[in-house]
């Protein structure tokens, strides 16, 4: 898969933005303080009525930048019908400026957190969800939270 050169951070494609520089040498500890701390930085975002989340492939089958742009199409369409949507792409390592990478522990302390938190009230999930092993993952703390999820 060809990367594209401009780089996308916080909801914002600017290409004369550098790639941010990655710790390489992050332990698990410090990977499990820097996604708590995360997750509690997210949670304060989200309303206590809760907010609908977009599900689906990130970095798999179309550039991230591409797959970023689904995300924000599929937000900006459930806005409009009225619906407090939580924006995660801020908050993945690809846009940040400095993370650990290490999805394994992400997926336990952030994702599976947030979902638990009872602020996320929907997922909706994006075209070729089912390629994607996240998203699978996502969906299951979905069902074990009686949290509801839509195809779109």
């Amino acid at each position: 898969m060809k990367m594209v050169a401009s780089f996308f951070y916080c909801g914002i494609m600017n290409p004369a933005m550098e790639k941010p520089q990655i710790k390489n040498d992050w332990n698990n500890k410090e990977a499990c303080e820097f996604y708590t701390n995360l997750l509690k930085e997210v949670l304060e975002t989200i309303p206590d009525t809760g907010a609908s989340m977009v599900l689906g492939p990130m970095f798999i089958l179309k550039s991230p930048e591409e797959n970023f742009a689904l995300f924000e199409e599929a937000q900006s369409k459930l806005k409009a019908e009225g619906k407090e949507v939580f924006n995660q792409l801020p908050f993945v390592d690809y846009n940040l400026k400095d993370a650990p990478f290490k999805y394994d522990i992400k997926f336990e302390l952030f994702y599976k957190k947030l979902i638990e938190s009872g602020k996320i009230s929907a997922c909706y999930l994006l075209p070729d969800w089912d390629k994607s092993e996240g998203t699978k993952r996502e969906i299951q703390y979905c069902r074990e939270n009686g949290v509801p999820v839509f195809e779109l």
